[in-house]
């Protein structure tokens, strides 16, 4: 009987340590964690105001009409009031790096075909962009560049207090009047806008 009660006595000592182990640590924590990448969202392009036809789109195309470009006679018709204003939506959780590029530097003749005298075969133009907020206001600065017939980069920069305000992207191609003769063909250019998230 007395070898039993010692065995008794020492399971009640072992049950009594599990729940002074307990006791000591009497909460027990759950951590939920998650990340939110920094993300900037370009939508489409959209034709706010100018000439000719326009196929909206992340790669949008604007057409100007022959009449837009040149007269009967041949003089070039394109000029400041031929200006073309572009908007396209901008979202961003953070600080932004936004360039835009151009692949040509002027509005220009697709051939290569030299210019005699009295011709032309380029356009060159102001180009402005900027992002904006929803109420139309410019966030940080609105650069201008004109071309001179070389392919442009520029980039800048907006801190996230900024970034968190822009509602959406604006371009303005505003083309400089050309006193000559055009050469007759196809003219193109290309503008490409960049916005990376930064930390």
């Amino acid at each position: 009987m007395r070898r039993w009660s010692k065995i008794l006595f020492a399971m009640t000592a072992l049950s009594l340590g599990i729940q002074a182990a307990y006791a000591d640590d009497p909460n027990g924590e759950i951590h939920v964690k998650g990340n939110v990448p920094a993300v900037c969202s370009l939508g489409g392009w959209q034709k706010q105001s100018g000439p000719g036809a326009f196929v909206p789109g992340f790669d949008a195309v604007a057409t100007y009409n022959s009449s837009d470009l040149v007269g009967a006679d041949g003089f070039s018709a394109l000029g400041p009031g031929s200006a073309l204003t572009f908007h396209a939506p901008l979202s961003c959780n953070t600080a932004i790096t936004w360039s835009f590029s151009t692949a040509k530097g002027a509005l220009r003749l697709d051939a290569t075909t030299a210019a005699a005298p009295g011709f032309a075969r380029q356009w060159f133009y102001d180009l402005s962009a900027a992002p904006y907020t929803q109420g139309g206001s410019v966030v940080g600065f609105q650069p201008t560049l004109t071309s001179n017939g070389t392919p442009i980069t520029e980039s800048f920069g907006l801190g996230s207090g900024d970034a968190k305000t822009i509602s959406y992207m604006g371009i303005v191609f505003s083309p400089i009047a050309q006193p000559l003769r055009m050469l007759a063909g196809n003219y193109s250019e290309t503008i490409t806008l960049t916005v990376s998230p930064t930390m």
